[in-house]
Parts: structure tokens; sequence; C-alpha cells
């Protein structure tokens, strides 16, 4: 396979010892994911509290099947809109991929709770003698379809991190000139080079 040729047409080509600026969020888009961040753990919280009670209900005779399923809900909910604010907050404020475990469990938080969240209610609902098969089969099939949303929710399958942002940050100064674009009322870009 021959290589290509490259032919610079114009421009200035950077110089070689030019060393790209890390991204850094400004202070509102860190300000905002600390804010998001911290709703999506109350939230989990909350989800994990309504899986706790939803198993100490599953020790109850007679069974209330309806109050399982609607606390099961529940913490589906509260655990998808937590996931959901933790990936915004994700862009707004990215991890760095230099440590990959935390990188890892930053950006795929939201699917790591969804386990906390409805695993052990499903080993609860699948071990529990008090419980008769149709019951379980019931219980286990809602609490698993809820894990499965919840955690393909919270699974980002393109996590930012400061390195994409940093890249990506280059390749637009490098294409305008500058970093700074400015949005007028009237919805039209102007492009300020400094």
């Amino acid at each position: 396979m021959a290589k290509k040729k490259i032919t610079r047409v114009g421009g200035d080509s950077p110089a070689p010892d030019s060393v790209t600026k890390k991204f850094v969020p400004t202070a509102d888009s860190k300000g905002k994911a600390t804010q998001l961040r911290v709703i999506a753990a109350v939230l989990w919280l909350f989800a994990v509290g309504a899986q706790v009670v939803a198993i100490t209900l599953l020790f109850k005779q007679p069974l209330n099947m309806t109050w399982v399923i609607v606390l099961i809900l529940i913490d589906s909910a509260l655990a998808v809109t937590g996931s959901l604010l933790w990936k915004k907050s994700n862009r707004l404020d990215p991890a760095s991929e230099q440590n990959k475990f935390l990188f890892f469990m930053q950006s795929q938080l939201g699917m790591v709770v969804a386990v906390i969240a409805f695993l052990p209610l499903i080993i609860f609902i699948l071990t529990n003698k008090n419980i008769d098969a149709k019951q379980k089969g019931i219980l286990g099939g809602i609490a698993g379809v809820a894990l499965l949303i919840a955690g393909v929710t919270g699974l980002d399958f393109n996590p930012p991190s400061v390195e994409q942002y940093t890249e990506q940050t280059a390749r637009v100064e490098e294409l305008t000139g500058g970093n700074q674009v400015y949005w007028t009322k009237s919805g039209s870009k102007r492009l300020l080079m400094w």
C-alpha cells in the first residue's frame, strides 16, 4: 500500500514546540456540573431508599405486590433521572482519561448506581421463601426490566474527557484562529479574534 503525499497549500503551520492548553471548564460550567451531581446523588439515595423499603415489604405477610411494584417504578424513575443529570454534568465538566479507573467511574456511575439500586432487590425477590413462584416471576421480571432500563440509561456510550475537549478546542482554534464565539440576540454568530 503506497503512502499518500500530503501537500500543504497555505496557512501558517504551528510551531513544533507549541503546547496545547489543557481544557478547563468555566466557573459557570463547573458550578452547574456540581449542582447537577449533587441533585443526581440525592436522587440516587432516594432510589436506594425505595429499594430498601421494597425489600422490607417482601418480608411482610401478606405480601402487598402493588406497593412493591410501585416502589420498583419509583426506584427506576429516580435512578434514570439521576443518571441523566449525571451524564449532563459530565458534558459540562468531564473527567480526565489519565486515571482509567476514575474516568470509568465518573463517566459510567449511572450504570453502577443502577446495579446497586436493583440487584439486591432482585436477589431478595428470587431467594425469598415467603413468595410463591408466580409472584417471584412477576416481581423479578419487573425489577429486571427496571434494572435494564436504568442501566442502559446510565451507560454513557461516548463519554467526554478533558483530553477530547482539549483536542476539539485546539481544532476550533486552528480552524478559526481564535476561540471566542458569541451569539447575538438575532441568533447569528460572530467570531471575535484576538
